[in-house]
């Protein structure tokens, strides 16, 4: 471990009241946290696209509905609407 780092980590663990290895420690645990964070955010992100495409095909849906005046039928509206929801 260079020296510049190794200094910077015992300044941090002694502003912390922790030894240098209880320090690392609780850096290596939390590593594990922020990964788990990541993963939970790809997830999030990927929900978020979806949503997305699923507003476009709605967008879509309304602007045929609107050319054509006339709509879906209501159990097909209340179907889409129960599926977005579950979501």
């Amino acid at each position: 471990m260079p020296l510049q780092l190794k200094n910077y980590l015992v300044l941090k663990a002694t502003e912390n009241n922790k030894t240098l290895n209880d320090y690392i420690g609780d850096i290596l645990q939390n590593f594990g946290y922020a990964e788990k964070l990541n993963e939970i955010e790809a997830t999030q992100k990927q929900k978020i696209k979806l949503l997305s495409n699923i507003a476009n095909n709605i967008n879509q849906l309304a602007r045929h509905c609107n050319t054509i005046k006339e709509a879906p039928q209501r159990d097909i509206l209340n179907a889409i609407f129960n599926e977005l929801k579950r979501m």
